[in-house]
């Protein structure tokens, strides 16, 4: 089974991927970031970055 990330990219073995933390999109590598051991979509990961001070 095949499944496609919201950039476009097809996914091989979708249900193999971990989803964001906070909304549970499942992303390609390109679009899954990892932030202390917790992995997040770029759209979630750029909020949670606009929300921390520097």
């Amino acid at each position: 089974m095949q499944g496609t990330c919201e950039c476009g990219m097809t996914l091989e073995r979708p249900s193999s991927r971990t989803g964001c933390a906070l909304c549970g999109t499942i992303g390609c590598r390109s679009c899954s970031i990892e932030v202390e051991a917790t992995h997040y979509c770029r759209w979630c990961a750029t909020s949670l970055a606009h929300g921390q001070p520097a």
